[in-house]
């Protein structure tokens, strides 16, 4: 038998076997790990686990069901590896059609688990609950369980939760076509990868999502190479779910694209790969969508045969969810009700004291001089805060988003001020780094920010600035140009002239010869 901390190293390396996609290869080491440190209970759950783990990334749900069983049966209850067996038991079960089954392993993790403590759990179980509201056809209840889920995933700076909790978020708000808030999400996503996690299955997914959002603001070339960057990785992991989505999304942009033969082909395709391991949810939608192309056709008989396809699905579909409703008990589905209304409660009290805080800006504005959406002092402060002086020497930055007219005309106002807001706080995230002298950035214009110096710029400015902006990564048609302009100022009013008309020292992306 291996000694604990042999067992561990072994183990961990056959996990991350797993997680990159290559189940298969991890099953026959873990068996022989099993057989070789049977006695052990602690030993066994764990290899349990990751049998389950394996062949459940495999589609081989029986298999998975009769590990995860047996790793619940030797863990100590409230244990963290019980935590987690309770979680991939719920996943296993929505994978078999068995979603009230799973709902009641994602409850009792909320009964038993700490959010203090445990907030990756809690997390994930939520994720699991809004799951459960998406199968039921419940999108507005599975949006808020996801939301939430996301705020409980960011208090544990784990990186797997958190991009998890924000692909289950970014599921449904493409599907609802909220795609400011997509964009915003998306981009934090990247920046996390960007820093070095390269699990291929999830950035097969946010190259998913980030091509959703190119098809919705137009720029469907861009959109096709996302979405072919993540069905590539799926057809290599074997990602069936994945590669679904990604053929549905590509469907619909031939479809947009005039391109009507191509994308019935590739749904016709599509639902007998779902049909070999779906439920009926997916397979519907396909159905759905293969009949309004064969309508634009004009191709009715085709159309009308999608359409009793999908009423079969959808009858069948729906048996089996009410079969899963009846198993719930009335504790089990007033305690659920019960904690969407805490949801929601908790949700509406964040978005309400961050109203009380615009509306005391607003309140404030004209005594104090407060810009309403980024907080900070506006023009007016500026102009009040000109040194009167004249031998006293002063420096100004100029700050520039300078294509966010355009982006406010083809993405909407709201991704503007997603823009707006997020280079605020890098802004003000820097000022500690250049000098603790220094005022705070104002908001002179629409789309500017000026600083007030009584110091030199530094040397290494520009570098600052790179690395201040480089780990933030939008999608190209919602990329802001930034630009920044270090000039002495002259001490009067007029001296903003001066400044703006004076050449930029940094732009991001990087310009040629700057």
């Amino acid at each position: 038998m291996l000694s604990r901390e042999a067992f561990e190293q072994e183990i961990a390396k056959l996990d991350h076997t797993i997680q990159y996609g290559q189940a298969q290869e991890a099953i026959q080491p873990l068996k022989t790990l099993l057989r070789q440190n049977k006695v052990e209970p602690f030993f066994t759950c764990q290899a349990h686990y990751l049998l389950a783990k394996a062949y459940w990334s495999l589609n081989d749900f029986n298999a998975a069901k009769r590990n995860i069983q047996l790793c619940l049966k030797s863990s100590t209850l409230n244990s963290t590896l019980y935590f987690k067996g309770k979680l991939l038991a719920g996943d296993i079960m929505n994978s078999c059609g068995n979603y009230a089954g799973a709902l009641k392993s994602y409850l009792e993790l909320l009964h038993r688990s700490d959010p203090n403590t445990n907030p990756d759990i809690f997390s994930q179980a939520y994720l699991g609950i809004g799951d459960f509201y998406l199968i039921n056809n419940q999108n507005e209840r599975a949006l808020i369980c996801q939301r939430y889920a996301y705020s409980f995933a960011k208090q544990t700076n784990d990186v797997k939760i958190i991009l998890k909790s924000a692909l289950h978020l970014l599921q449904n708000l493409t599907a609802a076509k909220a795609f400011a808030e997509s964009l915003d999400i998306i981009a934090f996503c990247w920046s996390i990868i960007k820093d070095g996690f390269v699990d291929t299955a999830w950035i097969a997914e946010l190259h998913h999502y980030t091509g959703l959002c190119f098809i919705e603001i137009g720029d469907f070339n861009k959109a096709l190479e996302s979405l072919h960057q993540s069905l590539t990785i799926h057809i290599r992991e074997n990602l069936l779910w994945g590669q679904t989505q990604n053929r549905m999304a590509l469907a619909g942009l031939y479809a947009r694209n005039g391109d009507l033969k191509q994308a019935c082909s590739m749904l016709e395709s599509t639902i007998l790969l779902a049909s070999s391991f779906d439920q009926g949810l997916l397979q519907k939608k396909i159905c759905q969508q293969l009949c309004e192309i064969r309508i634009q056709q004009g191709d009715f008989a085709a159309a009308l045969a999608a359409q009793e396809t999908y009423h079969r699905i959808e009858v069948d579909y729906q048996s089996k969810l009410s079969k899963n409703i009846l198993s719930l008990s009335r504790k089990q589905i007033h305690d659920l009700d019960q904690k969407q209304e805490l949801i929601t409660l908790q949700l509406e009290k964040k978005t309400l004291q961050y109203e009380i805080k615009q509306l005391k800006a607003l309140f404030s504005y004209q005594k104090n001089c407060i810009d309403p959406l980024t907080l900070l002092p506006d023009r007016r402060a500026f102009i009040a805060h000109l040194p009167t002086q004249a031998h006293k020497p002063i420096w100004g930055y100029l700050f520039s988003i300078d294509n966010l007219m355009m982006i406010n005309e083809n993405l909407g106002y709201e991704s503007g001020d997603h823009i707006l807001l997020n280079c605020s706080d890098r802004l003000q995230s820097i000022l500690p780094i250049l000098s603790q002298q220094i005022l705070t950035w104002f908001r002179y214009s629409g789309q500017q920010f000026i600083l007030l110096s009584p110091i030199e710029p530094p040397n290494n400015l520009n570098a600052l600035f790179d690395d201040l902006f480089k780990k933030t990564d939008w999608p190209s048609s919602a990329t802001p140009e930034l630009s920044l302009i270090s000039s002495p100022i002259q001490l009067h009013h007029q001296a903003i002239t001066t400044l703006t008309n004076t050449a930029s020292c940094w732009h991001y992306p990087a310009k040629e010869g700057v």
